[in-house]
């Protein structure tokens, strides 16, 4: 059935492909308000606006303004979950500044293989970006990196974003403690020799969250 409106046959457009507005939005660059007052139909939707968002909505622009032509046919169901990859860059140097984050796409993996690799909801997993050396030659300049942002505490040790306080970067983490076993700071590592471990207070670092997994470039 044809809806009534423009705005909501941008609506039924838009919920054949994407859970929310926020993400069409934010995956595609689109200021978010605008996008909303389009959608809700307090703007409306120029022949221009309607011509982008048929192309990336998989349907024509004179469906969307008059309701002529084929409409929306829902995105396939798999069984997969889509996380979503964000701007950032974790460096694997000395580390690179971030002061925002911006979704640029998704990565679907398949649910069995997530759910075997981490008991945390999609939503708290996004991929990155890596660049610098200093983890080869486990991780490669541009690889892209599976976080888990509930796994913040380095137990057991392993592969993490962290921000220590000159930038974002992707390290080995492991806790020092004193003699009756308390964590007393954070030990981090590359695995490229060439850079010396260092560790850092506790209170001088933001863990971000742990690497799952990497897509390495070969």
């Amino acid at each position: 059935m044809t809806s009534k409106s423009p705005a909501e046959r941008l609506r039924q457009a838009r919920t054949a492909r994407y859970k929310t507005a926020r993400q069409f939005a934010e995956i595609h660059d689109i200021p978010q308000p605008t996008y909303t007052t389009h959608e809700t139909g307090t703007r409306s939707i120029t022949k221009k606006m309607a011509e982008k968002y048929g192309h990336l909505l998989g349907v024509s622009p004179q469906w969307i303004l008059f309701g002529e032509g084929a409409p929306p046919t829902p995105k396939p169901q798999h069984n997969s979950s889509a996380v979503i990859e964000y701007d950032v860059q974790a460096s694997a140097g000395g580390g690179a500044f971030v002061d925002h984050e911006h979704a640029i796409g998704e990565w679907c993996f398949p649910q069995r293989y997530l759910h075997n690799i981490t008991n945390s909801p999609k939503a708290a997993l996004s991929v990155i970006s890596m660049v610098g050396d200093s983890m080869e030659p486990t991780l490669h300049p541009g690889c892209k990196l599976l976080i888990d942002h509930q796994q913040r505490i380095p137990t057991p040790p392993g592969l993490f974003v962290l921000w220590d306080g000159m930038g974002t970067v992707c390290k080995r983490l492991h806790f020092a403690h004193d003699r009756k076993g308390k964590p007393i700071s954070l030990v981090v590592k590359s695995d490229n020799p060439a850079y010396p471990p260092y560790e850092c207070d506790l209170g001088e670092v933001s863990i971000v969250g742990r690497v799952i997994a990497a897509i390495n470039q070969v």
